[in-house]
């Protein structure tokens, strides 16, 4: 629709795509990502459980990177017209993910990890086996590049979380 009001002349728009956006005030459930859970259950030194053998990838983008991401959009006459990916560059498998956030938590406890077989899923559950964003064009129509590692991210959201123990 955004294409079409483009091609009309009604409207100068930027398709921004989130890729993995995490941070302070994210959803405290699975609708906030996998770190989301993770970070709730190893703050309860609950079990971690991870679909299928967690080797699947992802990256993720700390809230502050992402907003500066939006703002470089919307302050960018090149971005019109554009579909631009936002996004973290460090891909990391979702078991790592959560063996890291674990450590970071719960540095003197083995991590307790069970892995979900997909089967055992809600029916037709599906899983992407490697989700990077292409961030090229970030970098080259707005100068964007992520700023926030993940560890330092990762302790930022760790501390928002802990304030509803």
């Amino acid at each position: 629709m955004a294409w079409g009001f483009w091609e009309e002349g009604k409207i100068r728009p930027v398709i921004l795509r989130f890729f993995g956006a995490y941070g302070l005030n994210e959803n405290r459930t699975w609708w906030g990502g996998p770190q989301a859970v993770f970070i709730e259950r190893s703050l309860r030194k609950l079990p971690l459980e991870i679909h299928g053998d967690g080797l699947q990838t992802r990256t993720f983008c700390y809230i502050d990177d992402l907003v500066d991401g939006i703002t470089r959009a919307l302050l960018t006459d090149a971005a019109r017209g554009e579909a631009i990916n936002l996004g973290g560059d460090r891909e990391i498998t979702i078991a790592n993910l959560a063996r890291t956030i674990w450590k970071r938590i719960n540095p003197d406890i083995k991590a307790k990890i069970v892995k979900i077989p997909y089967q055992t899923l809600s029916k037709g559950y599906e899983d992407v086996r490697r989700r990077v964003p292409d961030l090229s064009k970030a970098d080259v129509l707005l100068g964007y590049r992520p700023k926030v590692k993940l560890l330092d991210g990762l302790d930022r959201t760790i501390a928002w979380h802990r304030r509803f123990l």
